[in-house]
């Protein structure tokens, strides 16, 4: 067994400890499953651990009427939504359980499952006791007690990835997912392939001033986004007078699925070839009054928006994926933000739409002169664009080549930004975290199996809100069904 394991394993808190009922299996000494992966699809998959880990706390059980699983996160109150989040129950099987989430992206996400890397998680002895909630828990990076192989990783990019760069790293990691053979969990989403699909949406942020009347982005504005980092607005509006405000692309960093379906959904991937993580990509990043720019080396998840855009530079060189540092890319704005959490927060910071320090340094080529003014767009998934359009002043959703964004459009195959959620662990024996091979492994895979049905089965998709249309819906529409279930995945 891996020494992170062992670590975890006996760290257990004495506050764990002392389930009432006999009937519980492995009473006060849960079997622990790390899970990582799809930001985008977070708030989805952690209900679905909540409601797996319910199903055990029965009063046949032991537990009170009411009694609900223990819920964890390392900020200040617990949302499914969050970056570190921990929830420990009981199953159906009655195996008390605690699942401990670090969502990282769905690319890192499958990255790390097929390397066995160590990336940090909220501690063992942190968790919280069944039906109790507990806020502000420690994430602390280096702390050897939080660092662990990830069980399970929530992904929608493929298992099979390439490299055509000159990164020695990330070739080694592409061939490390194509190696690892991953298996779709669940005992009917398995066999399904997909738990679920997962929505995107390009949305405009918040404007504190008179904003240029954005309402749709094509597929030719994506790749000119993408790829070239800015435009004109009057490109995306028709209208000569915007032609002195310049639209930047703000997004996520390479550990990012939604990164690569944006990126794959416009022309020639966003890059002017089929690589989807390609190094043309241009990215900015934003400073806010109060928590400034982020930091290269493990910057904090931003819990909210935080104050008033007060500047904006292109993305530097050399930043490394957030659970994997060893690749990194030298080209400045390839890189980007490390959830879809932190691209919502800093689009909540009202942008005054006018002259920012750094915009001098931009020609409009309609002018022919600085930009006087600028907006921030990005791809983003439709849970984080939610809340991005309750904040005060709002974001603003927009058109997709023309179509606006409904379960509806996913359903009938008009609107194209939408794609498949997996819930991937290892069987193969070989790796160091392969299911047949940890100790309790059989228990794990069916703690998993067991989330990625009750997702599979959640009826999601119910509301425009829902990061996508779980897969018992979804399979019952051929247009989603035709568009394969798998997204192209490439390190670059």
């Amino acid at each position: 067994m891996n020494i992170a394991r062992i670590i975890a394993a006996g760290s257990l808190a004495v506050g764990l400890a002392g389930i009432a009922s006999a009937a519980v299996n492995n009473p006060g000494s849960p079997y622990i499953i790390h899970v990582s992966g799809s930001t985008a699809f977070r708030g989805q998959y952690t209900t679905g651990e909540i409601a797996a880990l319910t199903a055990g706390l029965t009063v046949a059980n032991g537990f009170s009427a009411g009694t609900v699983p223990g819920t964890g996160t390392s900020k200040s109150s617990f949302t499914v939504k969050d970056t570190f989040t921990c929830v420990h129950g009981v199953d159906a099987n009655n195996n008390e359980i605690v699942f401990i989430n670090h969502w990282t992206g769905s690319v890192a996400g499958v990255v790390d499952l097929a390397q066995a890397n160590l990336i940090s998680y909220i501690p063992v002895a942190n968790v919280p006791a069944i039906n109790v909630a507990a806020v502000s828990l420690p994430t602390t990076e280096n702390a050897a007690p939080l660092m662990s192989m990830t069980d399970a990783a929530a992904g929608d990019c493929a298992t099979v990835c390439k490299s055509s760069g000159g990164n020695a790293a990330a070739k080694a990691a592409g061939a490390a997912i194509t190696a690892a053979g991953m298996t779709d969990a669940g005992v009917t989403s398995g066999t399904a392939g997909f738990v679920s699909t997962v929505d995107f949406e390009w949305v405009m942020g918040a404007n504190s001033a008179a904003a240029p009347a954005i309402t749709n982005v094509t597929q030719d504005n994506a790749q000119a986004l993408l790829s070239g980092g800015v435009l004109p607005a009057q490109y995306l509006t028709g209208v000569s007078a915007d032609g002195a405000t310049a639209v930047f692309y703000v997004g996520r960093n390479e550990d990012s699925g939604t990164r690569v379906l944006s990126q794959a959904e416009s022309w020639a991937y966003g890059t002017g070839s089929s690589v989807g993580l390609g190094a043309a990509t241009k990215q900015y990043m934003i400073d806010q009054a109060i928590a400034g720019y982020p930091a290269n080396v493990g910057y904090s998840s931003l819990a909210a928006e935080s104050g008033n855009i007060v500047d904006f530079k292109i993305w530097p060189g050399n930043w490394g994926m957030n659970t994997k540092a060893t690749i990194s890319w030298a080209t400045p704005g390839h890189s980007g933000y490390n959830g879809g959490g932190d691209v919502e927060a800093v689009l909540q910071s009202p942008n005054p739409v006018s002259a920012l320090p750094s915009t001098g340094s931009f020609t409009s080529p309609v002018t022919g002169v600085a930009y006087t003014g600028q907006v921030f767009l990005t791809c983003i998934g439709t849970a984080d664009a939610a809340s991005l359009f309750t904040a005060s002043p709002a974001g603003t959703a927009l058109k997709y080549n023309g179509v606006t964004y409904s379960k509806a459009n996913i359903e009938n195959g008009t609107y194209a930004l939408s794609n498949f959620e997996h819930s991937y662990y290892i069987l193969g024996g070989a790796a160091a975290n392969s299911l047949a091979v940890v100790a309790n492994g059989a228990s794990i895979k069916l703690a998993l199996d067991t989330v990625a049905d009750a997702v599979y089965n959640s009826g999601l998709g119910a509301s425009n809100t829902d990061a996508g249309i779980c897969g018992a819906t979804a399979v019952t529409f051929p247009a989603i069904l035709n568009r394969g279930k798998t997204a192209g995945s490439y390190i670059h």
